[in-house]
């Protein structure tokens, strides 16, 4: 084995840094195109699934609400329709429109907080798409990164 000069180590261990970050963006643009493939498969599919998965998954404003939601539930927030619209970035009268839309058809309650069956269904699809491969590599490319953050890129300067 070869061992490098503390010179090269240097500039092996900069190289190693900046391949992290490259593979870190790398694998943020896979699991971001992967996050949108997902949705367009939901949206496909939620035709012949059940009425809360056509609901939530019908439109890009229904997935995000759906997801203020289901955070708001595992914080055990009560939110305003003002406040799921700033968190949604989607627009009050939309958020108003979509909310009542959803307690007529039963997916919320009077207090705009998901039912169990809707926790469920958003639950089990988060699982799903973090499930793909292309989260898991991304999980893997966050954790080397910042571990080459972590260590010094000049081992001898300690």
């Amino acid at each position: 084995m070869h061992f490098f000069s503390p010179e090269d180590w240097v500039k092996v261990r900069e190289l190693g840094v900046k391949s992290a970050a490259q593979g870190l963006i790398y694998r943020w643009v896979k699991a971001h195109r992967a996050l949108y493939n997902f949705r367009s498969e939901q949206a496909e599919k939620s035709s012949t699934l059940s009425p809360e998965h056509r609901f939530w998954y019908g439109t890009r404003s229904r997935v995000l609400l759906a997801l203020v939601l289901i955070e708001a539930s595992l914080n055990d927030e009560r939110l305003s329709r003002r406040e799921i619209s700033r968190r949604s970035h989607v627009s009050l009268p939309t958020v108003i429109e979509n909310l009542e839309a959803a307690k007529d058809k039963g997916f919320i309650d009077d207090r705009d907080r998901l039912t169990s069956e809707s926790e469920e269904l958003i639950g089990e699809k988060i699982l799903e798409l973090i499930s793909k491969e292309e989260f898991r590599l991304l999980a893997e490319a966050i954790r080397s990164y910042h571990l080459s953050k972590e260590v010094p890129v000049d081992p001898f300067s300690q």
